[in-house]
């Protein structure tokens, strides 16, 4: 449905975000950090590495192998939910998303394509920008929060440190 979307009306957009809206807080103007870059594609973190997640990990063996899931074991997970990029490369990042997909495993998921596109650098774009979880404007916070404390102050959300 994005990828859809995209390909019909992404010219008119200088940026474009895709989002689950479950577990992510914007915690700023996400296009104003990124009014400056160019030909880019972000991609959010959940604070945890893949190793230390037993979900991620499962679905990187169902997919791609053992020796894979302890390769990218030490790996920050990347969250598939929440992308953001110029138009183009949001297109060709959706593209690549859509062609996995068909390939996808039972047991598996599209997170861990994504996650093996962008550490095995089979993602065709080269300005890949992380938006850490602890610190960026975009919190996803589903495996954040299992693991870090989060709390209000005031109209604030707090979060590490």
């Amino acid at each position: 449905m994005a990828l859809d979307y995209v390909e019909k009306h992404g010219d008119e957009y200088a940026q474009i975000l895709t989002s689950d809206t479950r577990d992510v807080i914007f915690q700023g103007d996400v296009f104003g950090d990124f009014e400056n870059q160019k030909n880019y594609l972000g991609y959010t973190t959940e604070g945890a590495n893949i190793g230390e997640d037993s979900i991620n990990t499962n679905w990187l063996i169902s997919q791609f192998g053992q020796a894979e899931a302890v390769k990218l074991a030490s790996k920050k997970i990347i969250c598939a939910g929440t992308v953001i990029g110029t138009t183009n490369e949001m297109k060709i990042f959706l593209r690549e998303i859509w062609k996995s997909a068909q390939q996808i495993k039972p047991g598996s998921s599209d997170q861990c394509m994504y996650n093996y596109l962008i550490y095995n650098k089979l993602l065709p774009i080269e300005n890949l920008v992380e938006i850490d979880c602890q610190t960026g404007t975009i919190l996803t916070a589903q495996l954040f929060h299992e693991r870090n404390q989060i709390r209000l102050n005031g109209n604030n959300i707090l979060r590490g440190d």
